[in-house]
């Protein structure tokens, strides 16, 4: 019979890495949409390489905002998967005793 376990701290370390990218990338799109707003307004007085830039980054910006969403999702269903593990095997120790492991 197969024992299945779980390294909770290896998963909440892995969570905890798409954490901090999903902050990164919050960051990355912020900045990228202060970029934006002052092409924008370069555009307004004539620089016509700043609208062409404002638009490049207008089409990255969302994929970046969509990779922070998933990995920020990504460290939540991992996060809950460990909890949810952890109950699980504790209340099964409790049934049957210390011997599951």
């Amino acid at each position: 019979m197969k024992t299945e376990y779980m390294d909770y701290e290896a998963v909440l370390r892995v969570a905890k890495g798409f954490g901090q990218v999903s902050q990164t990338l919050d960051t990355v799109a912020k900045v990228l949409q202060t970029a934006i707003n002052i092409l924008n307004a370069t555009a307004f007085i004539g620089l016509v390489g700043g609208a062409a830039i404002k638009l490049y980054l207008e089409r990255i910006l969302p994929e970046v905002k969509k990779g922070a969403k998933m990995c920020s999702d990504l460290m939540s269903k991992l996060q809950n998967s460990a909890k949810e593990w952890k109950e699980a095997e504790e209340q099964t120790k409790q049934k049957f005793g210390e011997g599951l492991r």
